[in-house]
């Protein structure tokens, strides 16, 4: 068994935590928590909501240009289909489409 600097031990590669390590895990949620009691969390929180206004903004437009989309789709498949009635016309009519 070998001992770092810090004083935490050193079994066969892994380290365990020492009390100082221990004690700051502990302080973190709590300081954490007085920080936003004292509303020093605002400016970020504030950002995080204006990004969260702009990201369904943004979801709302790509949900309305997805709908576009979806009809112009619909629209070249029927077109596709009646240039295919057409060019089966074309392939019955003497003088037409020949292959």
């Amino acid at each position: 068994m070998r001992v770092d600097r810090l004083g935490s031990v050193i079994d066969r590669g892994t380290t365990k935590p020492n009390l100082g390590e221990m004690a700051m895990c502990r302080r973190f949620p709590v300081l954490a928590i007085c920080l936003a009691l004292a509303g020093c969390l605002t400016p970020v929180t504030s950002r995080l909501d204006r990004a969260n206004e702009q990201l369904a903004a943004s979801n709302q437009q790509l949900t309305a240009a997805s709908a576009k989309l979806d009809a112009i789709n619909e629209q070249l498949a029927k077109m596709d289909a009646r240039l295919t009635t057409v060019e089966r016309v074309m392939k019955l009519v003497p003088g037409g489409k020949q292959e």
